[in-house]
Parts: C-alpha cells; sequence; structure tokens
C-alpha cells in the first residue's frame, strides 16, 4: 500500500511539472481605452441600478427611474455617441436580411445596446457597417459608434425597452441605431510580477 501511495505520488509530480506547473508562464489582461462619455454612462447606469435594488417602497423606486431619466437628459444633449467599447452577444439577420446586433457594453455588470428587429432598425445589407458584421462573431470585442433612440413613451429618455420597471433598472437594454461597428483588439498587458 505504501508503495503504490509513494509511485502514485511521484507519478503525480512528474505530471504536474510536464503539464502544469510552469510558474514562468506569463498571464496578460485586456485594457480597453474607454472614452470619458461611456464611463459616465456606466457609473449613471449602475449607480441608480444600486440604488433602486437597494429601495423597497413602490414609490421611491419610480422616482429614481425619473431621477436617472434626468441624469441621462444631461449627459446626453443629442444622444450620439462615438468609440464605445462592448462585446457582441447576439448577431442576427431577419426577414428583412438586414443585420441585428446586441452589444454587451464593457464596463458594465448588464447594459446591452441593440437595434430592434420589431422596429426595423436593421443594418442595411449594402453598408460598410454590415460588411463589417460579415467578419465579427459573437465574443468579438467591437468599437462603435451611433445614437439612441429617444424615448417616446417618456419614461427613460433613451429608449430602453424593457417590458418591466425592474427589468430597465436592472438590466436596461437600450435601442439604437448603428453608425458604425468595427472589430476592436484590447491592448494586451502582461502582468510580469516576478
Amino acid at each position: 500500500m505504501k508503495r503504490k501511495l509513494i509511485i502514485g505520488t511521484i507519478v503525480f509530480v512528474v505530471l504536474y511539472v510536464i503539464f502544469g506547473g510552469d510558474s514562468n508562464e506569463k498571464k496578460s489582461t485586456l485594457i480597453f481605452e474607454i472614452v470619458d462619455k461611456q464611463k459616465e454612462f456606466v457609473k449613471l447606469i449602475d449607480s441608480m441600478r444600486t440604488l433602486y435594488l437597494k429601495e423597497e417602497n413602490q414609490l421611491k423606486l419610480t422616482n429614481i427611474r425619473k431621477q436617472r431619466k434626468s441624469e441621462l437628459k444631461k449627459l446626453f444633449k443629442n444622444r450620439k455617441v462615438s468609440n464605445w467599447k462592448g462585446k457582441i452577444t447576439s448577431l442576427t439577420t431577419g426577414s428583412d436580411q438586414n443585420a441585428y446586433v446586441k452589444i454587451k457594453l464593457h464596463g458594465s455588470r448588464n447594459i446591452t445596446i441593440e437595434n430592434n428587429s420589431l422596429y426595423g432598425e436593421g443594418i442595411l445589407g449594402n453598408t460598410k457597417t454590415y460588411s463589417n458584421l460579415t467578419e465579427l462573431e459573437i465574443g468579438d470585442f467591437v468599437n462603435f459608434s451611433g445614437r439612441f433612440m429617444y424615448d417616446y413613451e417618456n419614461k427613460d429618455y433613451l429608449d430602453e425597452w424593457s417590458s418591466t420597471e425592474y427589468g430597465s433598472m436592472d438590466e436596461p437594454e437600450f435601442r439604437f441605431i448603428f453608425k458604425s461597428i468595427n472589430q476592436y483588439n484590447p491592448i494586451e498587458k502582461s502582468d510580469d510580477s516576478d
């Protein structure tokens, strides 16, 4: 029994050294160059989400959403953004053969930016943006520009199309018209901690 234990330990050590014991292996971190407006947007949405999730009084909850709307108006005069970063989470075409994309905003917990097939906001097939999308896949990082849709229901200033107030505050899905979407390669920095 003791001999089997010793042999097993030796085999384990040898395999560890061969396959998984390289302590010289360098690790790297991805660095994203995020524009200030995107940072401000994420901070605003996330801070209002935190306030919302701590509250239980329905009237106060609705007031927090109204406060977010007011702050979004201050942040976005014309609803246009440029050079924002995110990750593609959905990429499809509709029956109209236009492209529909959903992007998780980098730096956020769960803010998504998307165009909507129900409202015909697709990216036309004869555009450079559509051509760029044909080279991308779900999980790719992107740099995008365009504008948020206006909220005609007057609830959020930027059109957010969750079906409930809770969804709007916890996992907002903002409707967007994309002007450009390009692959983005974050800067890779090696962690030289040795």
